[in-house]
């Protein structure tokens, strides 16, 4: 499998991924489409949860992202995502984002974030993206996911891009119920990233 950056400062340049299908990156049609929508992201703070190779992340940061965080919870993928972001700074000249690497469950990862986004000031907790992509099989993480960020939360003020696929995740109607606070869908065969207003 091949996986390689889209666009901005480190395009074309090929990141290392799991032998198997260890992991399931973000498919390249996908990324384009959700990219091509929000080119630049400079001022923004991305957050790559159950990151795998980091693609997403290091993909926002080429195209200039202040922060980059990648947070996933296997040892094994934690040292794919560390040489990629080492092949990203001998390819990236003059690299202004900030890189953060967290080995954590998404449970246990949200807790601290709750707290550490509060210090946060005003700008750049709007400025936060939480790209979430845990295994679509894992519908109870979805589940957690809108508990925690989503549904009756007035914490957390940026936007989630959130990835399911229609077949093996859920189905894209669960997100209706959000109404208008959904800005924008990107579909690749039966897989999907939808964005939602805080």
């Amino acid at each position: 499998m091949s996986v390689m950056i889209l666009g901005g400062k480190a395009k074309g340049m090929n990141l290392a991924v799991p032998e198997g299908d260890y992991i399931r990156p973000t498919s390249v049609l996908l990324r384009r489409r959700v990219f091509d929508s929000f080119q630049d992201m400079s001022g923004k703070t991305f957050i790559d949860i159950c990151s795998g190779t980091g693609a997403m992340g290091l993909e926002a940061a080429s195209r200039g992202a202040d922060y980059s965080f990648f947070i996933e919870s296997d040892h094994k993928v934690i040292s794919i995502l560390q040489k990629n972001l080492e092949s990203y700074l001998k390819r990236v000249k003059n690299n202004k984002t900030a890189f953060f690497i967290k080995t954590s469950t998404f449970e246990s990862w949200i807790e601290h974030f709750h707290t550490e986004y509060r210090k946060w000031d005003e700008e750049k907790q709007k400025n936060t993206i939480l790209f979430f992509d845990p295994p679509y099989e894992m519908r109870e993480l979805y589940i957690l996911f809108t508990k925690k960020i989503l549904e009756g939360v007035t914490w957390f003020k940026g936007r989630s891009w959130i990835e399911s696929d229609r077949q093996k995740g859920l189905t894209f109607s669960r997100w209706e119920t959000y109404g208008d606070r959904v800005i924008k869908s990107f579909v690749q065969g039966t897989s999907y990233i939808v964005v939602i207003d805080s």
